[in-house]
């Protein structure tokens, strides 16, 4: 029957989402300047269903998000782009469940960046709400092949900077019904490191090329030792702080559901500095966890952790190395054991 009312010209109201055609005509663009969301045609126009309805523009649609800080949430209410920052659990079911969604981007309204790359959410219209808000809550994306990590040369004696680099070659992860491929990354490219700052734990961004890890000179933790930094949280704030000399740090790195392949992969900075190498392996469960609650950022995939040490006789330009843990592993892989490391903590 409702196949018959389907051909009718009469749509199911399950319907919300984009079309094949439109999935794949389409280019997602934000321009910080103006906090300008815009999807785009590559040729012709482009279709959506917005509780079976089906909606048609022949041009670029455009929405200027608010000046708010935090995750921004752009979906299609009937034919109207619209945008809603900070929303609640409820409003993305809502929203995942009614509308169009489109795409997820977060906004620091303090430096007046968008500071995460925009996260893609164009789904088909024929996976249904419920289902689709299922399994954003439930699964998130999932991490499919690839995004090995390569080019690692572990306890190194910090004379060389290639003993704080590494690759990481293509990989998949699926975001319910979209799955998307990175590029390569090389060892010298560098990495967007994201991290946590002041009382609201406001999504904040660094980058050093070439490197995973950040020093204390070229971010502003209030000190000059050339040592890399971590995330501390102290008297009820996120801050940058140099790790102790001789101590180990954290290096987090995830899969996100970008819609810029070059983009799929982002580093965290670790949230706090071990002794021993064999307590730093041990601290790398309950961190990654933390992260994926606090980030703030839907949908993403913890892939690796590699160990850092920090000293000050180091002559590379981070003064650190990457250090294999007490079983000779040169990172921890989340990607082969995700559900056990997800509920170990």
């Amino acid at each position: 029957m409702r196949y018959d009312r389907w051909r009718a010209g009469k749509d199911v109201t399950e319907l919300n989402g984009f079309t094949l055609e439109a999935r794949t005509n389409t280019t997602l663009s934000f321009v910080d300047a103006t906090r300008t969301f815009t999807i785009s045609p590559v040729s012709g126009g482009f279709s959506f269903y917005v509780e079976g309805l089906r909606y048609t523009k022949a041009t670029s649609d455009s929405v200027v998000i608010d000046d708010t800080e935090g995750e921004v949430v752009i979906y299609y209410d009937g034919p109207a782009l619209t945008a809603l920052s900070n929303p609640t659990a409820g409003n993305i079911d809502t929203i995942i469940r009614t509308k169009c969604i489109v795409a997820i981007l977060y906004w620091d309204a303090t430096n007046n960046v968008s500071i995460t790359p925009i996260l893609d959410e164009r789904h088909g219209a024929v996976m249904d709400g419920v289902t689709h808000s299922y399994l954003h809550f439930s699964r998130g994306a999932q991490y499919i092949s690839g995004f090995d990590p390569d080019d690692i040369v572990a306890d190194g004696d910090g004379s060389s900077n290639t003993h704080a680099q590494f690759s990481v070659d293509v990989g998949m992860i699926a975001d319910e019904d979209l799955t998307s491929t990175s590029s390569a990354i090389t060892s010298t490219t560098g990495y967007d490191i994201y991290y946590l700052l002041g009382a609201n734990g406001d999504l904040r961004k660094l980058n050093k090329a070439g490197f995973p890890v950040i020093d204390d000179t070229t971010a502003s933790a209030g000190t000059t030792t050339g040592r890399i930094v971590y995330n501390q949280f102290t008297g009820g704030a996120w801050q940058l702080t140099a790790v102790t000399n001789n101590d180990f740090v954290l290096c987090h790195v995830f899969a996100i559901n970008s819609d810029d392949a070059s983009k799929e992969v982002m580093v965290v900075m670790g949230q706090a500095e071990y002794a021993t190498i064999v307590a730093a392996r041990a601290g790398a469960n309950t961190e990654i966890y933390n992260l994926r609650v606090a980030l703030a950022l839907p949908e993403i995939v913890p892939l690796y952790t590699f160990i850092f040490e920090t000293k000050d006789s180091f002559s590379n330009d981070v003064k650190a190395v990457i250090r294999t843990d007490g079983d000779g592993n040169e990172y921890t892989d989340w990607r082969i054991d995700r559900d056990s490391v997800i509920s170990s903590v």
